[in-house]
């Protein structure tokens, strides 16, 4: 954590006073912003020119006032309030500035990151079982990008703060595919353009295996769009024909021995360790979604159970357990056994508490729910049709 966030984080009591505009502003650079990264590393970007456009501006103070009054659990005043009428304040600004027209290709760049935020904001931080306001917000950031197509590119290009926002939205835009039988709005090429570049996930090298990974589920999620939308008719035997290339990205993340005791994961690298809980879940998903199979399907219980080992694995940092969120909830809503249960919301115990995130208590319920209902005939769609249009995950 950067030594400012420390700081920050330190006065995050209860009953302590809301921090002034200024303080949230710096909130948000060292505290918001590390809830939305990998590893520690600093994002280039200019706070001071960044907040001289004003939607931009109320669009930060808005997420950081949530954030702030959610982790410290502010009382005193009306916090509610405040934090109504900050939300209020950025999206009416964003409206006039969308009203205002276009006027340059960096005031796109400009609107699409504020609607990030707005993702970041009612998807993550403060989500409603109201009303979707964060999948309206996703949206917005289709109908952007599709009035101005080379938007992605420029922000890939420039680097820095630009990158990170993008990939930010592009993986939220790929989880709410996979989860709601949507098809993804990026092709599964721009995952490995985000080599090199500043991202959530970090700055990772050409050919990295998690961009394998993410590519991969770009064309899962592509497929399944296709079996989701012709239910239910079988599609399934359409869709194997593209599934052998898919497998082998996910055969590695299936040990074959030495997981009963933890031995296998505790041999592996942490980045080893990490990407194999992604490769996990995304079998699970091949097997349940595109092949139709039950929750209790040997492939996927075996593939469940070796998650949550992966998932206590302690070669496992702090950093990456909370950006296993996804993964956690496809393998923890398939667990059949009591310890497996149990392992899981321990292990979402500590990510709670420092993301600080509203969607991990939809989550949590969510899980809670899933497992009291026994239900294993039910289809990959249906049984995350009540989180996948409230809650981003990743």
């Amino acid at each position: 954590m950067h030594p400012a966030s420390r700081g920050l984080a330190l006065v995050s009591s209860p009953g302590t006073k809301p921090l002034e505009s200024g303080e949230l502003r710096m909130y948000f650079a060292n505290v918001v912003l590390s809830r939305f990264q990998l590893i520690e590393e600093s994002i280039n970007w200019d706070l001071d020119q960044a907040l001289q456009n004003e939607s931009l501006f109320q669009a930060i103070i808005a997420v950081s006032q949530a954030h702030y009054a959610r982790h410290s659990k502010v009382d005193v005043y009306n916090v509610a309030l405040v934090r109504k009428n900050a939300r209020h304040t950025a999206i009416e600004g964003f409206r006039r500035s969308l009203e205002q027209g276009v006027q340059s290709e960096s005031s796109v760049e400009r609107l699409f990151a504020i609607n990030v935020l707005f993702c970041m904001l009612d998807g993550m931080i403060e989500p409603s079982d109201e009303y979707n306001a964060s999948t309206c917000h996703l949206r917005g950031g289709w109908a952007i990008l599709r009035n101005w197509p080379n938007t992605p590119t420029r922000m890939l290009l420039q680097d820095g703060l630009q990158a990170h926002l993008l990939s930010i939205y592009a993986t939220v835009d790929l989880v709410h595919a996979l989860l709601s039988g949507n098809k993804p709005f990026f092709h599964s090429t721009i995952w490995r353009m985000f080599a090199g570049v500043q991202t959530w996930f970090g700055r990772l090298q050409t050919g990295d295996k998690f961009l394998d990974i993410l590519s991969a589920f770009s064309d899962m999620a592509s497929l399944g769009h296709i079996v989701y939308s012709n239910l239910p008719l079988d599609s399934v035997d359409l869709v194997d024909k593209c599934l052998a290339p898919i497998e082998a990205i996910f055969a590695s993340g299936r040990d074959t021995k030495g997981d009963s005791d933890g031995t296998s994961a505790s041999l592996s690298s942490p980045w080893e360790v990490f990407c194999s809980i992604y490769e996990l879940c995304g079998l699970i998903y091949l097997q349940k979604a595109l092949r139709l199979r039950p929750a209790d399907d040997e492939i996927i219980q075996v593939a469940a159970r070796q998650g949550v080992e992966k998932l206590i694995d302690q070669n496992l940092p702090a950093t990456m357990r909370h950006c296993v969120i996804f993964p956690m909830l496809v393998i923890g809503s398939h667990c059949t056994l009591a310890q497996d249960r149990q392992a899981i919301l321990q292990a979402l115990s500590p990510s709670i508490s420092y993301l600080s995130f509203g969607n991990m208590q939809l989550m949590t319920n969510f899980l809670k729910e899933t497992w009291a209902r026994k239900e294993v005939h039910e289809t990959w769609w249906g049984s995350f049709a009540s989180v996948s249009e409230k809650a981003f995950l990743f």
